[in-house]
């Protein structure tokens, strides 16, 4: 009964570690363009709706962001929702009325970056997240039963489907990073070869409210 020799033994061998390294090679670097895709197209969707919802009811609608610097930690830059708004007559301050849709978490391990944290834009747009809180909400924390309370940034549809804050003239933009957070501090995981985070944008047109989605390349 004949066996394998040495040559097919090592054949055998060889053909698997190179079908490893390709499993591996397909599944590491392309989850995160797969991811910040995910989360570009959840929050296109996000903005979409708070606009066609401004739209239907007749009031300014928000979508409300947990920002970097307020809120649970395993929210901060990663949790989105939807809130009916009404804005002071007098000051002009926006104050939140129903919520209608629950918090949803960005997928994977994708984050909201702001410009401190290294989101650059060559068309100048505004960060959505560079803004200050303007919208007091309230925020579900893991192992609380009351949420908590924070400011936090918005962007404000109005029934027009225009963009009426936050303030200013030009593009909006909502950058997708990769990165979590550990002990208080924001751990970027995925940045370009010039050392910046490696970020996909959502842009937004003040005008017309309509969203477009952009890929971000890796210089």
């Amino acid at each position: 009964m004949g066996g394998f020799t040495l040559v097919e033994v090592l054949t055998v061998i060889a053909i698997i570690a190179i079908l490893l390294g390709i499993t591996v090679a397909a599944m590491g670097p392309s989850d995160g363009p797969r991811a910040r895709r995910a989360a570009r197209d959840a929050i296109s969707a996000m903005l979409t709706r708070a606009r066609s919802e401004a739209v239907s009811s007749g009031n300014p609608t928000a979508v409300a962001f947990v920002g970097l610097g307020d809120g649970p930690e395993e929210s901060r830059g990663r949790a989105m929702t939807l809130y009916e708004v009404v804005r002071d007559e007098v000051t002009g301050d926006l104050e939140a009325g129903d919520q209608l849709r629950r918090w949803t978490k960005l997928p994977g391990r994708t984050i909201l970056l702001t410009s401190e944290a290294g989101a650059g834009d060559p068309d100048r747009a505004l960060n959505a997240l560079d803004q200050p809180p303007a919208l007091e909400v309230r925020v579900p924390e893991k192992g609380k039963s009351r949420p908590s309370v924070v400011q936090v940034p918005c962007i404000v549809f109005e029934p027009t489907g225009a963009v009426s804050h936050p303030a200013g003239s030009g593009r909006i933009g909502i950058h997708v990073g990769e990165g979590a957070w550990r002990n208080e501090t924001l751990l970027i995981t995925a940045r370009k070869d010039s050392g910046a985070p490696l970020a996909d944008t959502v842009y937004l047109s003040r005008l017309t409210g309509r969203a477009r989605s952009l890929e971000g390349d890796n210089r």
